[in-house]
């Protein structure tokens, strides 16, 4: 784990349709203090946008709640 490059910065945003702040906290990663599953913080927001349960298959934690 680690802070990506500022190469990588520059690709991660330049591919973003959200146009991530590279130096936010979008790209932080995040976990479910209850689960422990876990990703990048504006993958988190967009996963859970759309759905209430963890990401992870077979996981039926309310990550949300």
């Amino acid at each position: 784990m680690g802070t990506p490059s500022d190469q990588l910065r520059q690709t991660i945003v330049a591919n973003d349709t959200h146009k991530a702040d590279p130096a936010g906290f979008d790209l932080w990663f995040t976990w479910c203090q209850a689960c422990r599953h876990g990703g990048h913080a504006i993958h988190m927001f967009d996963w859970f946008s759309k759905h209430s349960t963890c990401p992870v298959s077979n996981c039926t934690c309310q990550c949300q709640i």
